[in-house]
Protein backbone atom coordinates (compact mmCIF):
# COMPACT_ATOMS: atom_id res chain seq x y z
CA UNK A 1 0.00 0.00 0.00
CA UNK A 2 3.12 2.21 -0.41
CA UNK A 3 2.57 5.12 -2.44
CA UNK A 4 4.34 5.10 -5.96
CA UNK A 5 4.06 7.98 -8.09
CA UNK A 6 5.12 8.42 -11.45
CA UNK A 7 6.01 12.51 -10.93
CA UNK A 8 6.37 14.49 -14.70
CA UNK A 9 9.02 16.61 -15.13
CA UNK A 10 6.60 17.83 -18.49
CA UNK A 11 4.59 19.77 -15.67
CA UNK A 12 6.32 22.25 -13.38
CA UNK A 13 4.31 24.82 -11.70
CA UNK A 14 5.08 28.28 -10.42
CA UNK A 15 2.57 29.60 -8.13
CA UNK A 16 2.25 33.70 -8.11
CA UNK A 17 0.00 35.61 -5.66
CA UNK A 18 -2.32 37.44 -7.42
CA UNK A 19 -3.99 41.14 -6.39
CA UNK A 20 -6.92 39.76 -5.64
CA UNK A 21 -4.74 37.44 -3.03
CA UNK A 22 -5.57 34.05 -4.82
CA UNK A 23 -2.94 31.87 -6.71
CA UNK A 24 -2.42 31.61 -10.30
CA UNK A 25 0.05 28.76 -10.95
CA UNK A 26 2.03 28.77 -15.38
CA UNK A 27 4.83 26.52 -15.82
CA UNK A 28 8.52 27.21 -14.76
CA UNK A 29 11.40 25.78 -12.90
CA UNK A 30 10.67 26.89 -9.54
CA UNK A 31 7.80 24.11 -8.63
CA UNK A 32 9.15 22.53 -5.15
CA UNK A 33 9.65 25.80 -3.68
CA UNK A 34 6.25 27.42 -4.73
CA UNK A 35 4.20 24.63 -3.42
CA UNK A 36 6.13 24.73 0.15
CA UNK A 37 6.22 28.21 0.26
CA UNK A 38 2.83 28.28 0.09
CA UNK A 39 1.94 25.38 2.40
CA UNK A 40 4.23 27.19 5.05
CA UNK A 41 1.79 30.37 4.41
CA UNK A 42 -1.66 28.56 4.33
CA UNK A 43 -0.73 25.35 6.52
CA UNK A 44 -1.76 27.23 9.90
CA UNK A 45 -0.69 25.96 12.85
CA UNK A 46 -2.46 28.53 15.09
CA UNK A 47 -5.72 26.98 15.53
CA UNK A 48 -7.61 26.74 11.90
CA UNK A 49 -6.81 25.88 8.46
CA UNK A 50 -7.08 28.53 5.65
CA UNK A 51 -10.31 28.27 4.83
CA UNK A 52 -9.63 28.64 0.85
CA UNK A 53 -7.89 25.21 1.22
CA UNK A 54 -9.92 23.35 4.13
CA UNK A 55 -13.56 22.85 3.39
CA UNK A 56 -14.93 20.18 5.60
CA UNK A 57 -14.08 16.62 4.05
CA UNK A 58 -17.05 14.71 5.47
CA UNK A 59 -19.86 17.47 4.08
CA UNK A 60 -18.16 17.91 1.06
CA UNK A 61 -18.06 14.51 -0.21
CA UNK A 62 -22.02 13.42 0.80
CA UNK A 63 -23.08 16.89 -0.53
CA UNK A 64 -21.99 14.84 -4.22
CA UNK A 65 -19.24 16.51 -6.54
CA UNK A 66 -20.15 16.54 -10.05
CA UNK A 67 -20.00 13.69 -12.47
CA UNK A 68 -16.47 13.05 -13.76
CA UNK A 69 -15.31 12.23 -17.82
CA UNK A 70 -12.54 9.78 -16.98
CA UNK A 71 -10.41 7.36 -19.67
CA UNK A 72 -9.42 4.94 -17.99
CA UNK A 73 -5.34 3.42 -18.53
CA UNK A 74 -3.52 0.89 -16.90
CA UNK A 75 0.01 2.89 -15.10
CA UNK A 76 2.64 2.46 -16.69
CA UNK A 77 4.49 -0.74 -16.28
CA UNK A 78 1.26 -2.48 -14.97
CA UNK A 79 0.87 -6.15 -15.76
CA UNK A 80 -2.51 -7.10 -14.29
CA UNK A 81 -1.29 -8.99 -11.56
CA UNK A 82 -3.83 -9.67 -8.73
CA UNK A 83 -4.26 -6.63 -6.49
CA UNK A 84 -3.31 -7.73 -2.45
CA UNK A 85 -6.20 -7.62 -0.75
CA UNK A 86 -8.33 -8.37 2.68
CA UNK A 87 -11.84 -9.79 2.84
CA UNK A 88 -12.65 -9.33 -0.83
CA UNK A 89 -15.99 -10.95 -1.94
CA UNK A 90 -18.38 -10.11 -4.26
CA UNK A 91 -16.74 -7.42 -7.19
CA UNK A 92 -19.04 -6.42 -9.11
CA UNK A 93 -22.38 -6.84 -6.68
CA UNK A 94 -23.99 -3.27 -5.50
CA UNK A 95 -23.83 -3.05 -1.92
CA UNK A 96 -27.38 -1.57 -2.41
CA UNK A 97 -28.82 -5.06 -4.24
CA UNK A 98 -27.07 -7.30 -2.51
CA UNK A 99 -26.98 -6.62 0.99
CA UNK A 100 -23.13 -7.71 1.51
CA UNK A 101 -21.81 -6.61 4.74
CA UNK A 102 -18.18 -4.85 4.20
CA UNK A 103 -15.52 -5.10 6.04
CA UNK A 104 -12.79 -2.72 6.78
CA UNK A 105 -10.21 -4.45 4.61
CA UNK A 106 -12.08 -4.77 1.61
CA UNK A 107 -10.66 -3.66 -1.56
CA UNK A 108 -13.62 -1.19 -3.41
CA UNK A 109 -11.46 0.99 -6.01
CA UNK A 110 -7.73 1.75 -7.87
CA UNK A 111 -7.17 4.92 -7.93
CA UNK A 112 -3.71 5.27 -9.97
CA UNK A 113 -1.30 3.67 -7.84
CA UNK A 114 -3.38 3.85 -4.63
CA UNK A 115 -5.75 1.15 -3.64
CA UNK A 116 -8.90 2.37 -1.83
CA UNK A 117 -10.68 -0.10 0.84
CA UNK A 118 -13.99 0.30 2.37
CA UNK A 119 -12.86 1.23 5.70
CA UNK A 120 -11.60 4.43 4.14
CA UNK A 121 -15.79 5.26 3.84
CA UNK A 122 -16.47 4.25 7.05
CA UNK A 123 -15.74 7.79 8.89
CA UNK A 124 -17.62 9.77 5.87
CA UNK A 125 -20.42 7.06 6.10
CA UNK A 126 -20.50 7.06 10.25
CA UNK A 127 -20.57 10.97 10.07
CA UNK A 128 -23.61 11.50 7.80
CA UNK A 129 -25.98 8.41 9.54
CA UNK A 130 -24.41 10.03 13.42
CA UNK A 131 -27.54 12.20 13.67
CA UNK A 132 -30.14 8.91 12.75
CA UNK A 133 -28.21 6.72 15.07
CA UNK A 134 -31.04 7.14 17.81
CA UNK A 135 -33.34 7.53 15.43
CA UNK A 136 -33.82 4.20 13.94
CA UNK A 137 -33.34 0.31 14.75
CA UNK A 138 -29.71 -1.10 14.63
CA UNK A 139 -30.79 -3.37 11.43
CA UNK A 140 -31.79 -0.60 9.67
CA UNK A 141 -28.72 1.78 10.44
CA UNK A 142 -26.35 -0.90 9.06
CA UNK A 143 -28.13 -1.53 6.14
CA UNK A 144 -28.33 2.50 5.40
CA UNK A 145 -24.29 1.95 6.06
CA UNK A 146 -23.52 -0.70 3.50
CA UNK A 147 -25.78 1.54 0.71
CA UNK A 148 -23.82 4.74 1.88
CA UNK A 149 -20.48 3.16 0.61
CA UNK A 150 -21.31 3.22 -2.76
CA UNK A 151 -21.88 6.95 -3.22
CA UNK A 152 -19.55 8.42 -0.51
CA UNK A 153 -16.80 6.40 -3.02
CA UNK A 154 -18.08 7.93 -5.72
CA UNK A 155 -17.64 11.31 -4.26
CA UNK A 156 -14.13 9.98 -3.02
CA UNK A 157 -12.71 9.41 -6.19
CA UNK A 158 -12.54 12.87 -7.29
CA UNK A 159 -10.48 13.94 -4.10
CA UNK A 160 -8.17 11.30 -4.34
CA UNK A 161 -7.29 11.78 -7.90
CA UNK A 162 -6.65 15.44 -7.00
CA UNK A 163 -4.59 14.43 -4.27
CA UNK A 164 -2.26 12.47 -6.63
CA UNK A 165 -2.27 15.33 -8.85
CA UNK A 166 -0.63 17.13 -6.30
CA UNK A 167 2.53 14.75 -6.21
CA UNK A 168 2.02 14.74 -10.12
CA UNK A 169 2.96 18.04 -10.62
CA UNK A 170 5.91 18.23 -7.61
CA UNK A 171 8.41 17.21 -9.61
CA UNK A 172 10.82 19.89 -11.45
CA UNK A 173 13.17 18.69 -13.76
CA UNK A 174 16.55 20.00 -11.95
CA UNK A 175 15.17 17.81 -8.64
CA UNK A 176 16.80 14.17 -8.21
CA UNK A 177 14.42 11.23 -7.27
CA UNK A 178 16.00 11.88 -3.40
CA UNK A 179 15.09 15.23 -3.44
CA UNK A 180 11.68 14.20 -4.65
CA UNK A 181 11.02 11.74 -1.63
CA UNK A 182 12.04 14.37 0.62
CA UNK A 183 10.07 17.47 -0.61
CA UNK A 184 6.92 14.67 -0.18
CA UNK A 185 8.07 13.68 3.18
CA UNK A 186 8.14 17.59 3.79
CA UNK A 187 4.09 18.37 2.44
CA UNK A 188 2.78 15.23 4.20
CA UNK A 189 4.51 15.97 7.50
CA UNK A 190 3.37 19.50 7.07
CA UNK A 191 -0.10 18.00 6.53
CA UNK A 192 0.25 15.49 9.75
CA UNK A 193 1.09 18.44 12.12
CA UNK A 194 -2.15 20.02 11.21
CA UNK A 195 -4.12 17.05 11.29
CA UNK A 196 -2.75 16.40 15.22
CA UNK A 197 -2.92 20.30 16.21
CA UNK A 198 -6.03 21.00 14.90
CA UNK A 199 -8.34 17.69 14.25
CA UNK A 200 -7.02 15.57 17.09
CA UNK A 201 -8.37 18.10 19.82
CA UNK A 202 -12.21 18.16 17.76
CA UNK A 203 -11.98 14.60 17.49
CA UNK A 204 -11.11 14.23 21.49
CA UNK A 205 -13.88 16.33 22.49
CA UNK A 206 -16.92 14.89 19.81
CA UNK A 207 -15.76 11.34 21.19
CA UNK A 208 -15.66 12.32 25.07
CA UNK A 209 -12.25 10.79 25.60
CA UNK A 210 -8.84 12.45 26.94
CA UNK A 211 -6.49 10.64 24.98
CA UNK A 212 -5.14 8.78 21.99
CA UNK A 213 -5.45 5.46 23.29
CA UNK A 214 -9.28 6.09 23.91
CA UNK A 215 -10.05 8.10 20.77
CA UNK A 216 -8.70 4.68 19.04
CA UNK A 217 -10.29 2.39 20.84
CA UNK A 218 -13.51 4.78 19.95
CA UNK A 219 -12.66 4.87 16.70
CA UNK A 220 -12.49 0.83 16.09
CA UNK A 221 -15.70 0.36 17.58
CA UNK A 222 -16.82 2.35 14.44
CA UNK A 223 -14.31 0.10 12.30
CA UNK A 224 -11.80 2.68 11.38
CA UNK A 225 -9.04 4.16 13.00
CA UNK A 226 -6.78 7.77 13.83
CA UNK A 227 -4.48 6.89 10.54
CA UNK A 228 -7.63 6.40 8.24
CA UNK A 229 -8.67 10.03 9.08
CA UNK A 230 -5.27 11.44 9.15
CA UNK A 231 -4.88 9.62 5.63
CA UNK A 232 -8.37 11.55 4.74
CA UNK A 233 -7.51 15.04 5.96
CA UNK A 234 -4.12 15.17 4.28
CA UNK A 235 -5.51 13.85 0.96
CA UNK A 236 -7.93 16.54 1.09
CA UNK A 237 -5.64 19.27 1.80
CA UNK A 238 -3.25 18.33 -0.85
CA UNK A 239 -6.11 18.18 -3.11
CA UNK A 240 -7.68 21.91 -2.42
CA UNK A 241 -3.80 22.88 -2.76
CA UNK A 242 -4.15 21.72 -6.82
CA UNK A 243 -7.21 23.98 -7.16
CA UNK A 244 -5.62 26.84 -4.96
CA UNK A 245 -2.46 26.89 -6.97
CA UNK A 246 -4.32 26.91 -10.55
CA UNK A 247 -7.00 28.73 -9.73
CA UNK A 248 -6.90 32.58 -8.30
CA UNK A 249 -9.83 33.58 -5.62
CA UNK A 250 -11.13 35.58 -7.45
CA UNK A 251 -11.23 35.58 -10.79
CA UNK A 252 -10.66 38.71 -12.93
CA UNK A 253 -14.21 39.85 -14.59
CA UNK A 254 -14.55 42.67 -16.94
CA UNK A 255 -16.98 45.24 -17.16
CA UNK A 256 -18.86 44.10 -20.26
CA UNK A 257 -18.74 40.83 -18.77
CA UNK A 258 -20.97 42.83 -15.56
CA UNK A 259 -23.08 44.54 -18.38
CA UNK A 260 -24.38 41.46 -19.86
CA UNK A 261 -25.01 39.44 -17.39
CA UNK A 262 -26.99 42.31 -15.97
CA UNK A 263 -28.77 43.04 -19.46
CA UNK A 264 -29.22 39.22 -20.04
CA UNK A 265 -31.56 38.84 -16.62
CA UNK A 266 -33.30 42.00 -16.09
CA UNK A 267 -36.08 39.84 -14.17
CA UNK A 268 -33.04 38.98 -11.18
CA UNK A 269 -32.99 42.56 -10.43
CA UNK A 270 -36.61 43.89 -10.24
CA UNK A 271 -37.63 44.20 -6.43
CA UNK A 272 -41.35 44.32 -5.20
CA UNK A 273 -42.21 46.61 -2.28
CA UNK A 274 -41.45 45.79 1.13
CA UNK A 275 -41.79 46.71 4.45
CA UNK A 276 -40.76 45.79 8.52
CA UNK A 277 -43.28 46.68 10.87
CA UNK A 278 -44.92 45.48 13.99
CA UNK A 279 -47.97 44.66 15.25
CA UNK A 280 -50.10 44.31 18.22
CA UNK A 281 -52.90 41.90 17.92
CA UNK A 282 -56.54 40.57 19.84
CA UNK A 283 -57.50 37.24 18.68
CA UNK A 284 -61.22 36.59 18.48
CA UNK A 285 -60.64 33.29 19.00
CA UNK A 286 -59.37 34.04 22.54
CA UNK A 287 -61.92 36.06 24.16
CA UNK A 288 -65.68 35.38 25.17
CA UNK A 289 -67.27 37.95 22.52
CA UNK A 290 -66.07 40.81 20.25
CA UNK A 291 -66.56 43.93 22.27
CA UNK A 292 -64.29 42.24 24.99
CA UNK A 293 -61.55 41.90 22.17
CA UNK A 294 -62.08 45.01 21.06
CA UNK A 295 -61.64 47.12 24.87
CA UNK A 296 -58.40 45.19 25.08
CA UNK A 297 -56.70 46.35 21.80
CA UNK A 298 -57.97 50.19 23.03
CA UNK A 299 -56.46 49.40 26.45
CA UNK A 300 -52.99 48.33 24.50
CA UNK A 301 -53.54 51.33 22.14
CA UNK A 302 -53.79 53.82 24.87
CA UNK A 303 -51.01 52.56 27.09
CA UNK A 304 -48.47 53.88 24.42
CA UNK A 305 -50.20 56.63 22.81
CA UNK A 306 -51.40 58.19 25.70
CA UNK A 307 -49.62 56.17 29.06
CA UNK A 308 -46.26 56.21 27.04
CA UNK A 309 -45.19 52.31 27.16
CA UNK A 310 -42.86 51.31 24.80
CA UNK A 311 -44.66 49.39 21.82
CA UNK A 312 -42.34 46.20 22.42
CA UNK A 313 -43.24 45.92 26.46
CA UNK A 314 -46.98 45.71 25.59
CA UNK A 315 -46.32 43.65 22.65
CA UNK A 316 -44.53 40.96 24.72
CA UNK A 317 -46.97 41.62 27.92
CA UNK A 318 -49.96 41.50 25.92
CA UNK A 319 -50.30 41.09 22.35
CA UNK A 320 -51.71 37.61 21.27
CA UNK A 321 -49.60 37.25 17.86
CA UNK A 322 -47.21 34.70 16.84
CA UNK A 323 -44.21 37.67 17.19
CA UNK A 324 -45.56 38.87 20.57
CA UNK A 325 -42.81 37.35 22.11
CA UNK A 326 -40.39 39.58 20.47
CA UNK A 327 -41.96 43.12 20.28
CA UNK A 328 -44.40 42.27 17.90
CA UNK A 329 -41.60 42.92 14.86
CA UNK A 330 -41.81 41.41 11.99
CA UNK A 331 -38.92 40.87 9.57
CA UNK A 332 -39.01 42.45 5.87
CA UNK A 333 -42.65 41.55 4.18
CA UNK A 334 -42.81 41.38 0.60
CA UNK A 335 -46.00 43.37 -0.56
CA UNK A 336 -49.10 40.83 -1.59
CA UNK A 337 -47.52 38.23 0.88
CA UNK A 338 -50.11 38.41 3.89
CA UNK A 339 -52.88 36.28 4.47
CA UNK A 340 -55.13 39.34 5.73
CA UNK A 341 -55.21 42.01 2.94
CA UNK A 342 -56.24 44.82 5.00
CA UNK A 343 -53.51 44.27 6.99
CA UNK A 344 -51.37 44.17 3.60
CA UNK A 345 -52.51 47.45 2.38
CA UNK A 346 -52.48 49.26 6.04
CA UNK A 347 -48.50 48.10 5.97
CA UNK A 348 -47.97 49.42 2.54
CA UNK A 349 -50.00 52.80 2.59
CA UNK A 350 -49.95 54.24 6.52
CA UNK A 351 -46.65 56.57 7.34
CA UNK A 352 -43.54 55.56 8.70
CA UNK A 353 -43.10 55.44 12.69
CA UNK A 354 -46.81 55.91 13.98
CA UNK A 355 -49.58 54.02 15.35
CA UNK A 356 -52.20 53.00 13.15
CA UNK A 357 -55.70 53.09 13.63
CA UNK A 358 -57.48 49.63 14.73
CA UNK A 359 -57.41 47.11 11.79
CA UNK A 360 -60.14 44.38 11.68
CA UNK A 361 -60.08 41.17 9.58
CA UNK A 362 -61.23 37.85 9.78
CA UNK A 363 -58.73 36.76 12.68
CA UNK A 364 -59.03 39.70 15.28
CA UNK A 365 -58.06 43.39 15.96
CA UNK A 366 -54.61 45.01 15.47
CA UNK A 367 -52.69 47.72 15.67
CA UNK A 368 -49.47 48.52 13.53
CA UNK A 369 -46.51 50.27 13.28
CA UNK A 370 -44.60 50.56 10.03
CA UNK A 371 -40.65 50.92 10.81
CA UNK A 372 -39.06 50.97 7.43
CA UNK A 373 -40.73 50.57 3.67
CA UNK A 374 -39.00 50.25 -0.14
CA UNK A 375 -41.21 50.88 -2.82
CA UNK A 376 -41.17 48.53 -6.21
CA UNK A 377 -38.24 49.32 -7.92
CA UNK A 378 -35.32 48.09 -10.17
CA UNK A 379 -31.43 48.07 -9.03
CA UNK A 380 -29.51 49.91 -11.04
CA UNK A 381 -26.54 48.56 -13.09
CA UNK A 382 -23.82 50.38 -10.98
CA UNK A 383 -25.72 49.02 -7.32
CA UNK A 384 -25.95 45.30 -8.88
CA UNK A 385 -21.84 45.37 -10.01
CA UNK A 386 -20.82 44.18 -6.54
CA UNK A 387 -23.76 41.29 -6.63
CA UNK A 388 -22.47 40.54 -10.62
CA UNK A 389 -19.18 40.66 -9.71
CA UNK A 390 -19.81 37.60 -7.37
CA UNK A 391 -21.83 35.29 -9.10
CA UNK A 392 -19.78 36.01 -11.98
CA UNK A 393 -16.28 35.15 -10.10
CA UNK A 394 -18.37 32.33 -8.15
CA UNK A 395 -19.72 30.75 -11.33
CA UNK A 396 -15.84 31.33 -13.17
CA UNK A 397 -13.92 29.70 -10.33
CA UNK A 398 -16.53 26.85 -10.57
CA UNK A 399 -16.06 26.35 -14.31
CA UNK A 400 -12.17 26.66 -14.26
CA UNK A 401 -12.12 23.97 -11.27
CA UNK A 402 -14.37 21.86 -13.11
CA UNK A 403 -12.22 21.75 -16.19
CA UNK A 404 -8.79 20.83 -13.99
CA UNK A 405 -10.80 17.94 -12.17
CA UNK A 406 -12.15 16.74 -15.28
CA UNK A 407 -8.84 16.76 -17.02
CA UNK A 408 -7.44 15.22 -14.00
CA UNK A 409 -9.67 12.43 -14.37
CA UNK A 410 -9.24 11.66 -17.87
CA UNK A 411 -5.51 10.87 -17.23
CA UNK A 412 -6.44 9.18 -14.37
CA UNK A 413 -6.90 5.18 -14.32
CA UNK A 414 -9.52 4.00 -12.46
CA UNK A 415 -10.86 1.31 -11.67
CA UNK A 416 -13.83 0.30 -9.04
CA UNK A 417 -16.61 -2.02 -7.84
CA UNK A 418 -18.85 0.33 -9.38
CA UNK A 419 -17.69 1.01 -13.20
CA UNK A 420 -20.89 2.86 -14.19
CA UNK A 421 -21.16 5.55 -11.54
CA UNK A 422 -17.60 6.79 -12.60
CA UNK A 423 -17.56 7.60 -16.56
CA UNK A 424 -15.62 5.50 -18.49
CA UNK A 425 -13.51 3.91 -15.63
CA UNK A 426 -12.86 -0.19 -15.24
CA UNK A 427 -14.45 -2.74 -13.07
CA UNK A 428 -12.49 -3.55 -10.03
CA UNK A 429 -12.16 -7.39 -11.57
CA UNK A 430 -10.15 -6.94 -14.43
CA UNK A 431 -7.12 -6.53 -12.08
CA UNK A 432 -8.00 -8.58 -8.85
CA UNK A 433 -8.95 -11.62 -11.44
CA UNK A 434 -12.01 -12.22 -8.98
Amino acid sequence: MGLVVELSCASRWVVHKTTSGGMVAEFGSQCMDAIMNWMDKNFKSDGNLNQAIMPCLLCVLLLGLRSQSVVAQPPTGFNNAPVSQVGFTTPDSSSAASGVNFEAGELIAVVGPDHILAGEMFPIVDSILLEYQDKVPKAQLEKMRREYIRPALKAYIPTKVMYLEFFKHMGGKNMTIVQQDDAKRNAMAKGRKIFYEQRIPQMLESNKVDDLLGLEAKLKEKGFSIAVMEKQFIENVMAQQVIAMQVPEQPKILLAELQSEYEGAPEDWERPARAKWRQLTVLFSKHANRAEAEQKIVDMGNSIFLGGASFESVAKQSSEGFTADKGGVHDWTIKGSLKSEKLDQAIFSIGLRGLSSIIEDEAGFHIIEVLEREEAHKVSFENAQKDLKERLQKEKREKLVKEIQDKAMEEMPIWTKWPEDIPNSKPLSEITRE
